[in-house]
């Protein structure tokens, strides 16, 4: 009768509690974020689903990767209640949860793919794993996105091509500190409003990777690339922190085992990007302009003191984060002889 008895509170316990969990249950991450079959991204998905696969590990992914499950507000809101797991998001959706996270836009902030990996690696990382951690959010990996550079239905050199004109901005501080400091107008637009805004004349252009802009046909209607360059763009691969520490140190290591190394993460961007420029005619890019050296002056002279808006703006730990940058930049240009 004993026995029994400690049969069935052992029993109780399972239910209750993580503690016993059934090792031969896979668990499932539900994991919410939005990407584009034959992209770089959709591919980081698939590879990391495909490793959980061959690595016969116990999480397991069930993904809605065309928005499904919503917004990146709400996405955030669903991993910190436990109702969602994983998330990829951009920079502009995570500012809502991490504001400082906002300077990491501001314009010509880092010179080189080199400055950007080891200030990110050494510097920013660290930084940013407190604050999310601080949110009851884990950093998983970066999800590269690229330079960002302006488009328009006109050629542009300097900033004064874009003086006046209606340019699209997304609800990131840093890209309507931008629009202003150039003498642009603002018009807030949701990604798939883009198109039909060019087509109808709402807008005369905007900024964006050069992968999204030649991917998804911006470029058809707004012909006009100068890679500009100004701002490094990335995103997020975001967990639940108390999802993530709640895992058996076997589910924990086999997931971080999944993502790819950053390194690879970047190359398959950066590869993406060089492909796109080779052959800008395929994508209905007119005219692709390389600043010179004089054009490049006149945009980064204009946007100056855009990091200092920023910083008054978001608040927060933002002067020390970017004081953190400064120093690994240093840092990285004491190395390299820079």
């Amino acid at each position: 009768m004993k026995i029994k008895f400690q049969l069935l509170l052992l029993s109780l316990l399972c239910i209750t509690s993580s503690a016993c969990e059934n090792k031969s249950d896979p668990l499932v991450a539900r994991v919410g974020a939005v990407s584009f079959p034959g992209t770089p991204w959709h591919e980081s998905w698939m590879a990391i689903d495909n490793n959980l696969k061959a690595g016969n590990g116990p999480v397991v992914l069930d993904l809605y990767l065309s928005g499904e499950l919503g917004t990146e507000e709400y996405v955030y809101s669903q991993i910190r209640r436990g109702r969602t797991q994983i998330g990829g998001f951009s920079l502009q959706g995570s500012a809502a949860v991490v504001p400082e996270i906002s300077l990491l836009l501001s314009p010509y902030l880092f010179d080189s793919y080199e400055e950007v990996d080891f200030v990110t690696d050494n510097y920013v990382t660290p930084f940013f794993k407190q604050l999310f951690a601080d949110k009851g959010l884990v950093i998983l990996s970066w999800s590269e996105v690229g330079w960002t550079s302006y488009y328009a239905t006109t050629p542009i050199r300097t900033p004064a091509d874009l003086a006046g004109k209606k340019l699209r901005s997304s609800k990131a501080l840093s890209s309507q500190v931008m629009i202003k400091s150039i003498d642009g107008n603002t018009v807030p637009l949701p990604f798939p409003d883009i198109i039909p805004s060019l087509q109808t004349g709402l807008i005369d252009g905007g900024e964006s990777s050069s992968i999204f802009y030649a991917l998804v046909g911006t470029a058809k209607e707004a012909p006009y690339l100068t890679l500009t360059r100004h701002a490094f763009d990335t995103g997020l691969i975001i967990a639940g922190k108390e999802w993530v520490d709640s895992l058996s140190p076997e589910a924990r290591q086999s997931l971080f085992d999944s993502i790819p190394p950053i390194q690879e993460l970047r190359s398959m961007v950066r590869k993406y990007e060089v492909d796109v420029l080779k052959e800008p005619e395929k994508f209905g890019i007119k005219e692709l302009h390389e600043l010179t050296e004089i054009e490049r002056a006149a945009w980064k002279d204009k946007t100056k003191n855009n990091h200092k808006i920023l910083i008054e703006r978001v608040g927060g730990r933002s002067q020390e984060l970017y004081d953190l940058i400064q120093e690994g930049k240093r840092v990285f240009a004491e190395k390299n002889n820079v």
